[in-house]
């Protein structure tokens, strides 16, 4: 498989504590961060610095299952200046790992067909 599991996590927390990234980036799962727009650097810093590679896939999902859902894809180096170039806004997830080079190739597939739904 690509992926083995998934970790959800916060880049807010209550305390200001902070997360254990070097476990994070050491996990092998797919990574989905809530609120971390703000925390861009920071996240992208905190991965680096814990074994996970530069070239990792980064999806940005704004507005996540919402009609005006946007997405900008990118990569851990780079999801900073994409993001800006994006003017990427809250709220929005990051979904860090190889999954999200997959994406919007799952997101062209037709999974079930509905001839219901098909003009006549």
């Amino acid at each position: 498989g690509i992926s083995r599991g998934v970790t959800l996590v916060t880049a807010h927390t209550q305390d200001d504590s902070s997360l254990n990234w070097q476990a994070l980036a050491q996990g092998g799962t797919t990574l989905v961060v809530y609120m971390g727009v703000a925390k861009l650097a920071e996240i992208r810093e905190s991965l680096l610095a814990g074994g996970m590679t530069g070239e990792m896939p980064v999806a940005m999902i704004e507005n996540a299952s919402l009609p005006w859902q946007r997405e900008c894809r990118s990569t851990l180096n780079a999801m900073q200046r994409d993001a800006v170039a994006f003017e990427l806004k809250s709220p929005a997830i990051l979904v860090i790992g190889a999954v999200a080079a997959l994406s919007n190739e799952l997101l062209n597939q037709t999974l079930v067909e509905h001839p219901q739904l098909q003009a006549s």
